[in-house]
């Protein structure tokens, strides 16, 4: 057995949650349905298909038409908002 930190710890290394970690079911749930649309799709891709959906979403974002402009200076070079 493990205690909470060290399962926290754990979670940190392997990138996941506790819920992850104790073997339960994750159920993301998103604000916007089209952002759940968007997920589900990624989810059900194979590596290239996701390198695909990224790079369209990627030229995208760097149309201002499509875009919002945050207030935070990460987001002045589409770097937070990329993922870069």
């Amino acid at each position: 057995m493990m205690s909470l930190e060290q399962a926290y710890n754990v979670t940190e290394v392997l990138g996941c949650t506790l819920d992850e970690l104790c073997g339960r079911k994750v159920i993301r749930t998103f604000p916007d349905p089209s952002q759940a649309a968007i997920n589900a799709s990624y989810e059900n891709m194979n590596d290239e298909g996701r390198k695909a959906l990224l790079k369209v979403a990627r030229g995208m974002e760097k149309d201002t038409d499509n875009r919002i402009f945050k207030d935070s200076p990460e987001y002045t070079d589409g770097s937070a908002a990329m993922g870069a």
